[in-house]
């Protein structure tokens, strides 16, 4: 009687364990496009109050989206790499310094949520 509760108590311990394993762990190459594809990066850039230093068109406190759409056009990955905290700013970097504290708001973010934000400002052109 008391291997059989030990066998059970394993038995119920596995099931338990591989069902609090994190989804993330089964996400591949797919199913990460699929998931940036559900992210509004418009949504994310003004709920993060981006519009607040960044016009489309204009520079106001910060470059314009547009501008910098033109100078990481093709380069997204360096985009999400400085959105990340990770490059250097290369749209205007005397600024850099007022953009540094947002950056905090964006290395919080997911890298789905990085790209979607990439890819919104990168559409802007």
């Amino acid at each position: 009687m008391k291997q059989i509760f030990i066998s059970i108590s394993i038995v119920l311990t596995i099931v338990l364990f591989e069902s609090f394993k994190s989804p993330s762990s089964k996400i591949n190459a797919n199913s990460v496009e699929l998931i940036n594809n559900e992210i509004d990066g418009k949504q994310l850039f003004t709920q993060n109050n981006c519009v607040a230093c960044h016009n489309i068109t204009v520079k106001t406190v910060g470059p314009s989206i547009a501008e910098i759409a033109k100078v990481y056009a093709g380069k997204k990955n360096e985009l999400i790499k400085f959105l990340n905290g990770e490059k250097e700013a290369i749209v205007d970097p005397a600024q850099f310094a007022i953009m540094k504290p947002q950056l905090n708001i964006t290395k919080k973010m997911n890298d789905a949520e990085r790209i979607a934000l990439a890819k919104y400002m990168l559409a802007k052109k």
